[in-house]
């Protein structure tokens, strides 16, 4: 799954049960680091967590910031 490919995946496996499918996200930001072998991606689903934190209360969208 993509998600292993990611720097820390432990918060986003607590939330999901599998992971978020990638179709249909909207892209928020791109950034590569030229200092080391990274890319920051932002984006947006309308994939909803299985397990969403309390504090979320009610949403319709989800914004990730990862670090691949």
């Amino acid at each position: 799954m993509w998600w292993d490919y990611v720097e820390n995946p432990l918060y986003l496996k607590s939330i999901y049960d599998s992971a978020p499918s990638l179709d249909r996200v909207e892209i928020i930001k791109l950034d590569f680091d030229r200092e080391g072998p990274s890319l920051l991606l932002t984006f947006s689903t309308e994939f909803l967590p299985s397990h969403p934190p309390v504090k979320w209360d009610s949403f319709d969208r989800v914004t990730f910031q990862l670090r691949l």
